[in-house]
């Protein structure tokens, strides 16, 4: 996978990426150039006038945080379907064997887009599931050839029709099972953006990669949204019940975070607990006794809506938690423009860790938003990475101690992969120790690897019992015909 789908470019001094093999003195460009401030090789892009607290030393250039663990399926795995673009949204890794289980969509044709959520809005596209072994060989005993194709059909007027489906969180069972939340579009619609999709659909596996028939319909169950706009931020398998936190439309169009929960067994859904209007989620954290689901409320602003970082808190029960915030709802903006909170995390000593994406003057700033799980707003606290042209913080990593560490796509055109890390100190009033971008010897910034082919956006990240992270993604190895599911391992320095 040298060449393939992590080679390592390093930024020039145009802020354009370098070919595959740069070298920077002796050393293969796997580690990008970072931000040296007052300079314009850098992400963030700074003027050399600008001043920010949150700037690196005058000399930091580069930073590695991760290294790839090369004894991992002799470099990386890489797995296809014959003539099949696939998009990987989500990995999880199985309690029982340390199997690595990736999730997402595929179709016929190519359609790479950079959009958060992650939808390709001109195709129909089918959800898939990936099996890896621990060593990240492909799994062969699941499904055909380590990987399966679920079709999602919708009965209107009479008539069963293949809708656009498209898998965006995954769980693992304690059977060796697997658990997929999607969302499923119209019949009337052959590509679905975020706000036409008709709802949400759970799919449970066996070990074997087959659905599980009593479960739902076919193995399936659907959950539609009065006003569409479904979109699944987490799934959770709680004692015998799945719990899907997410947004769904109501009657009116408005968004809110909402709540289901899925017999594990039969697949019969309860009826799902609603957030306040306005209300959506990205993002989805179990914790022992709450659940979290985070994203944004909707909040006028001079006359102007604009979306403020939110996170709702609930029982195990499924009731909404009214000790937490108000109504079970905290907010906080992180700047003048939209605030997303699109990572959930947990420190050592509870606080609920909220990756936020947020612009500031033009750009994008990564911050980590450290909440008191007994009170929302006991030292609450936040840090600010420096700013990164679309950068999307798609997960957050708790690795040794509190290291959090931050990943997701980068760069529209040519996109890559790019880590972060932050420090969640202890709980304190003194919220300069409580959460710090990661500071080693002065050196703050971003790790950047990058995919071989254009507008790859990797978003789906996992984290093994022994602290190394999963990175997956598609591979455009050679040409656009040559498509596949990439799978990496890294080690954190």
């Amino acid at each position: 996978l040298e060449s393939d789908f992590f080679s390592g470019r390093i930024m020039s001094n145009r802020g354009k990426f370098m070919a595959p093999g740069t070298r920077v003195g002796s050393a293969l460009a796997f580690a990008a150039l970072v931000a040296a401030c007052g300079q314009k090789t850098v992400i963030s892009q700074r003027a050399a006038s600008e001043q920010h607290t949150e700037c690196c030393a005058p000399y930091d250039a580069t930073v590695a945080l991760l290294s790839r663990d090369k004894s991992f399926a002799d470099g990386g795995a890489r797995t296809a379907i014959a003539n099949k673009d696939i998009k990987p949204n989500a990995m999880a890794v199985s309690p029982v064997d340390d199997a690595i289980i990736v999730a997402g969509s595929t179709a016929n044709t190519s359609g790479r887009a950079f959009t958060f959520p992650p939808v390709e809005t001109s195709q129909r596209r089918d959800m898939v599931v990936a099996r890896y072994k621990s060593d990240g060989q492909v799994d062969s005993s699941f499904a055909t050839n380590g990987m399966v194709e679920i079709k999602v059909r919708v009965h209107d007027t009479g008539v069963d029709t293949d809708v656009d489906s498209r898998a965006y969180q995954v769980a693992a069972l304690p059977d060796g099972g697997v658990v997929v939340a999607g969302t499923y579009g119209n019949t009337s619609t052959s590509g679905n953006g975020p706000g036409n999709y008709a709802g949400i659909v759970v799919a449970r596996l066996g070990a074997d990669g087959r659905l599980v028939s009593t479960f739902g319909t076919g193995g399936m169950t659907q959950i539609s949204c009065a006003g569409g706009g479904a979109y699944p931020a987490g799934a959770i398998i709680s004692n015998n019940n799945i719990l899907v936190g997410g947004t769904c439309a109501d009657s009116s169009g408005a968004p809110r975070i909402v709540l289901h929960s899925i017999n594990a067994t039969s697949g019969v859904a309860a009826n799902p607990v609603m957030g306040a209007a306005g209300t959506g989620a990205y993002a989805m954290l179990s914790t022992p006794g709450k659940i979290y689901v985070a994203g944004y409320k909707v909040v006028s602003t001079a006359g102007a809506a604009v979306k403020n970082a939110a996170i709702v808190r609930f029982n195990l029960d499924g009731t909404l938690d009214s000790a937490f915030g108000s109504g079970g709802l905290v907010t906080k903006s992180f700047g003048n423009g939209d605030s997303l909170v699109t990572a959930l995390s947990q420190s050592l000593d509870g606080r609920v860790a909220a990756v936020v994406s947020s612009s500031l003057e033009s750009r994008l700033q990564v911050s980590v938003w450290a909440v008191s799980g007994s009170s929302a707003t006991a030292n609450d606290c936040s840090a600010d990475a420096q700013h990164s042209e679309n950068f999307v913080p798609y997960a957050a990593l708790r690795v040794a101690g509190d290291q959090l560490i931050v990943g997701g796509p980068v760069e529209a055109n040519e996109s890559g992969v790019a880590v972060t890390s932050f420090t969640l100190g202890a709980n304190s009033t003194d919220c300069s120790s409580a959460v710090q971008w990661k500071t080693a010897a002065g050196n703050r910034g971003f790790q950047i690897f990058s995919a071989d082919g254009q507008y790859d956006f990797v978003r789906a990240f996992g984290l093994t019992a022994d602290n190394k992270i999963l990175v997956a993604g598609p591979s455009y190895q050679k040409s656009s015909s040559d498509r596949a599911i990439s799978l990496a391992r890294f080690t954190v320095k």
